[in-house]
């Protein structure tokens, strides 16, 4: 385990509300018994942190993945590895995070920071309000702050859920850029990387030079220096955009190295992950798998495994055979060969819960490939998806279908899918998820035609998994367990992680 990275991510708008009442701006509690805004229950992980999943997995990196509580009440799980990642839009962070995070720096953690606007409002775990398990509710008040039961008690000041940066009570600010080198300042933004430090060590094997653009890479929200930075931090990037306004303003990349010997890296941009590998169908409409983007993040992880800085050639991962992507990545040319290992990942999950007893023994889990489809925009009456690739007799196949209309859309499957999970976002969108075993004959069909109620706009997916023994449950609340049957197998865990779990018992 001493060489293993950990990736943890939490997912944009998770506060996203519709009324605040009490005279509040929003609603200032949300439950992780519900799905998460965005993507149709997936917050933002298939949209960015997905293709920094591919990518690490395809290079054959050691890595765990680990959910933002659990860096919230273990520490120990961040100093078991060599380095941790956080990865895109991670903008939520209870005080307790910070802190465990912060500590693991001060003990030769390396830190990477592959987003934006991380570490932008603090929030605070409570219980349920329905059987007081622990940390399955999320408080955050934000721009009502002064309102926060936390703000009225002085002991309770460092609590108070406001922007780390703002002051607590009397207790002063925490600006995000002293632990990360860079803050938010700005969005939306979508435009190209510049380099201004070209002989540092993570551009080594890359062909930039200062001047160089990374192109795509910078947006949607980005960040710079602001001055509460380490003094040795270094700006390996400097680029320029232009606001609505019409200015121009800068957003940085940098790296320091902390007095404990770990380094920090700060992207300052939340599309570095397009960078890294294309197969989420989630991602931009072309490409912007950066050959260079790639190189610079090998360089930087094998110098948190090996202190050198020598650029790693990695093993394959033997348990995952990816064939499905949208562009084929880059290939990098040769390099000494030096085994990575790992980095830290978080997935949306931010509540940990019961995972349920699957009937058997348990089967490795092998992600065959994914296939894709969506309506033409101003609507259809289906949804058409590919079929995955290199589909074996007993594979499980999972397809997710989400269609503009809510709980008056009917949603009609192909012959030989059975509904798991069928849930409704009031008259705005409908969201089901199916799964198939692939039968020994006949064959199976090149695409799955999905029908659906006329008019709406529509998308899908569907993956294939080696795990034909996978317990799907079909029975109301509980149908979700599809996506913790496989959460123990690291290469589809967050791919299937579409529906929060039921409420702990």
């Amino acid at each position: 385990m001493a060489n293993r990275f950990t990736l943890t991510t939490v997912p944009q708008a998770f506060l996203k509300p519709s009324r605040g009442g009490a005279g509040l701006n929003s609603a200032v509690k949300v439950s992780f018994s519900r799905p998460y805004d965005g993507s149709w229950g997936a917050g933002q992980l298939l949209n960015f942190d997905f293709d920094m999943i591919g990518f690490l997995e395809k290079e054959g990196y050691d890595v765990a993945y680990q959910a933002d509580v659990d860096t919230h009440l273990n520490p120990a799980s961040l100093t078991r590895h060599k380095g941790y990642m956080s990865v895109a839009h991670d903008e939520y962070w209870t005080l307790e995070m910070r802190q465990n995070v912060t500590s693991a720096r001060d003990h030769g953690i390396n830190l990477a920071f592959f987003g934006a606007n991380s570490i932008y409002w603090q929030v605070r775990y409570e219980p349920s309000p329905i059987n007081g398990a622990p940390n399955r509710t999320l408080v955050g008040y934000k721009q009502d702050a002064a309102k926060d039961p936390a703000a009225q008690n002085p002991a309770t000041y460092p609590q108070i859920t406001t922007r780390f940066r703002s002051p607590h009570g009397n207790l002063p600010g925490q600006p995000e850029d002293a632990l990360v080198g860079v803050m938010y300042d700005y969005g939306p933004v979508d435009t190209d990387i510049v380099v201004v430090n070209a002989a540092h060590w993570i551009f080594a094997n890359t062909g930039l030079q200062n001047g160089s653009k990374l192109t795509g890479l910078l947006g949607y929200e980005v960040d710079r220096e602001f001055g509460n930075q380490p003094a040795n931090t270094v700006v390996l990037a400097h680029s320029p955009y232009t606001t609505k306004s019409g200015s121009t303003q800068f957003a940085d990349m940098t790296i320091y190295r902390a007095s404990s010997g770990a380094w920090v890296f700060g992207a300052g941009s939340i599309h570095w992950d397009w960078g890294l590998s294309d197969i989420s169908p989630w991602g931009p409409s072309s490409s912007r798998v950066s050959a260079p983007a790639q190189q610079m993040t090998r360089n930087l992880l094998n110098q948190f495994v090996t202190d050198t800085g020598a650029t790693p050639t990695p093993s394959k991962t033997p348990t995952s055979t990816r064939t499905s992507s949208r562009t084929a990545t880059p290939t990098i040319a040769a390099t000494p060969t030096v085994k990575p290992t790992s980095t830290v990942v978080a997935t949306p999950t931010a509540s940990r819960t019961a995972t349920p007893t699957p009937t058997g023994t348990p089967t490795r889990v092998t992600l065959r490939s994914i296939g894709t489809g969506s309506t033409n925009i101003g609507g259809g009456s289906q949804v058409v998806i590919t079929r995955p690739a290199n589909l074996q007799p007993n594979d499980l196949m999972i397809a997710e279908i989400a269609v503009r209309g809510g709980t008056g859309t009917i949603i009609t499957p192909p012959t030989g899918w059975t509904l798991v999970r069928r849930d409704n976002s009031g008259s705005s969108v409908a969201q089901a998820v199916y799964r198939r075993l692939v039968p020994s004959s006949p064959p199976e069909p090149t695409t799955y035609t999905f029908a659906f109620s006329a008019g709406n706009d529509a998308k899908g997916f569907g993956i294939g998994v080696a795990a034909a023994d996978l317990p799907l449950s079909t029975s109301g609340a509980t149908g979700n367990k599809v996506a913790t049957a496989a959460s123990a197998a690291a290469n589809v865990g967050s791919l299937l992680a579409l529906f929060p779990q039921s409420p702990a018992p």
